[in-house]
C-alpha cells in the first residue's frame, strides 16, 4: 500500500514516477527543502503509533523516546521505517484521571 494520504493537503506533493512517497514543502519558506514522507512505499506491517502525554516534553526528550522506541520495534522485527509516530500534548488542566474531577483546574 503506497503511504499515499486520502487528501491533498496545502504544501504536499503527490508521488511521481521516481518516488512513492508524498513530500511536503514548508509553505513559509520558498527554499526549506522538501520533507520526505516516507523513505519507501508502505508495507502491510505499517504501524501508526500515537503518544498522548501532557505538554511541555522538549524536543531532546522526545527523539531520545523515538530512537529507544525504534530500538526496540526492529528488535522484534519490525521495519522501523513503516513506523509512523504522532505525539499529541496537552495541558494538565485537561485530564481528568478519575470520577471526572479536574485536579489542576
Amino acid at each position: 500500500m503506497p503511504c499515499t494520504p486520502p487528501w491533498s493537503p496545502p504544501g504536499f506533493r503527490k508521488p511521481t514516477a521516481s518516488s512513492a512517497c508524498w513530500s511536503w514543502k514548508r509553505p513559509t519558506s520558498a527554499t526549506t527543502p522538501a520533507i520526505r514522507t516516507c523513505p519507501s512505499p508502505r508495507g502491510e506491517d505499517f504501524v501508526l503509533i500515537e503518544i498522548l502525554w501532557s505538554a511541555g516534553r522538549s524536543v531532546k526528550v522526545k527523539k531520545k523516546l523515538l530512537a529507544d522506541l525504534m530500538q526496540r520495534l526492529e528488535a522484534q522485527g519490525l521495519d522501523p521505517e513503516q513506523v509512523m509516530v504522532c505525539f499529541k500534548e496537552t495541558t494538565w488542566e485537561n485530564w481528568a484521571f478519575a470520577g471526572g474531577r479536574l485536579i489542576h483546574a
